[in-house]
């Protein structure tokens, strides 16, 4: 299979020293071997086209090559409407085109596995050679005045690299509530833009994660603040475990013109290993007097007085740590709304924690 190289993606709006090697991430992936098709983004909404998406242009442009599938979707004024993804060995690449119009309600649910039937629960499939070792979904929404996006994502994959790439424009009051839960696979980049250009637009984005043996996660969150009284909250929390690498980059961009704004964005890493890697940029641009922008991020491993209380429990250091992770993979079960979704978190379960945990998740 020919390969080829993806440089500069994820890039942060406001870059920072080079020698830190945190500005980007350099993937391996698949050749796109075919041209793009004109007649399929011609007849794109001018609006989707010229989204910016998370991950960046090069890697849009590969994804929109490569996909093997590339769907449209209109959810019409005042209806409500359920959309499915599932990216898996049958469909790993894909592209979606999403206009949710005026008073419109989507519950778009995101899911990455390696399991291509979503009737499987506790089994994972193997990667054959001729099975690509990767896999990437590319997704444009253009939100119209008071529409609601829900949106749910789901990685679950297994020793490939994913690539996860989103642009969201919302207009005039329009609402994104999104989840997003990154629980295993071998290099996961992971970037979304969130363009709030009317008067009112609101964000929330809930992301968790588990990265683990050797794993590579790569995260690139971008909210353009344009519209009057925007708002935007980015709450991160995650786990790193043994010669694990995490990067974030989470940046609020209150523009001119944006007053009443306010964006808000937060991090927690709990480092649970040794040799692990962890790098993260939290960064507020702001060219506006009347805004409001926070930002943090707080690092650290179990302190020595928690684990005194824990260990008088009965709990070892070993299995403090195991019950804080699995938490992750408990609250993406909580949150998983489809039936792939929860096939999905249950087998990324069973392959962490073995069996009888996937078990006892599936029966609460």
């Amino acid at each position: 299979m020919t390969m080829q190289t993806l440089t500069g993606v994820n890039v942060p709006p406001a870059q920072t020293w080079n020698y830190l090697r945190i500005n980007d991430i350099t993937l391996t992936v698949p050749a796109a071997n075919k041209s793009l098709d004109s007649a399929t983004f011609s007849s794109r909404d001018t609006s989707l086209s010229a989204l910016e998406m998370g991950a960046g242009t090069q890697a849009s442009a590969w994804i929109d090559q490569i996909s093997n599938a590339h769907t449209t979707i209109v959810v019409p004024a005042g209806t409500t409407q359920d959309v499915s993804i599932l990216v898996c060995d049958a469909s790993p690449y894909l592209t979606h085109d999403i206009v949710v119009e005026d008073k419109a309600t989507v519950t778009i649910t995101i899911v990455e596995t390696r399991s291509a039937h979503s009737d499987v629960t506790h089994t994972t499939t193997a990667t054959s050679a001729d099975e690509p070792n990767a896999a990437a979904q590319g997704l444009r929404i253009v939100a119209h005045p008071h529409a609601h996006v829900i949106l749910n994502s789901f990685t679950c994959g297994n020793e490939r690299t994913y690539l996860d790439n989103i642009g969201i424009e919302l207009q005039d009051s329009a609402t994104l509530d999104a989840k997003q839960f990154v629980l295993s696979g071998f290099t996961t980049a992971s970037g979304m833009a969130i363009n709030l250009v009317g008067a009112n637009a609101r964000a929330e984005l809930y992301v968790r994660y588990l990265v683990r043996n050797r794993q590579t996660l790569d995260m690139n969150y971008v909210a353009r603040m344009r519209g009057r009284n925007t708002r935007c909250n980015i709450a991160i929390s995650g786990v790193l475990e043994d010669g694990s690498s995490k990067t974030l980059r989470d940046t609020i961009d209150l523009i001119h013109g944006a007053k009443g704004a306010a964006g808000y964005e937060n991090e927690t890493v709990l480092l649970a290993g040794q040799n692990v890697v962890n790098k993260s940029l939290p960064v507020i641009l702001c060219d506006e007097d009347d805004v409001a922008g926070d930002h943090g991020a707080t690092i650290g491993t179990i302190l020595p007085e928690q684990l005194e209380y824990l260990n008088a429990r009965g709990l070892s250091e070993a299995e403090a740590i195991a019950l804080i992770s699995h938490a992750v993979c408990d609250d993406a079960y909580a949150h998983a709304n489809t039936p792939e979704a929860r096939a999905a978190v249950l087998a990324a379960t069973e392959r962490i924690y073995g069996s009888e945990d996937a078990q006892e998740l599936e029966q609460r």
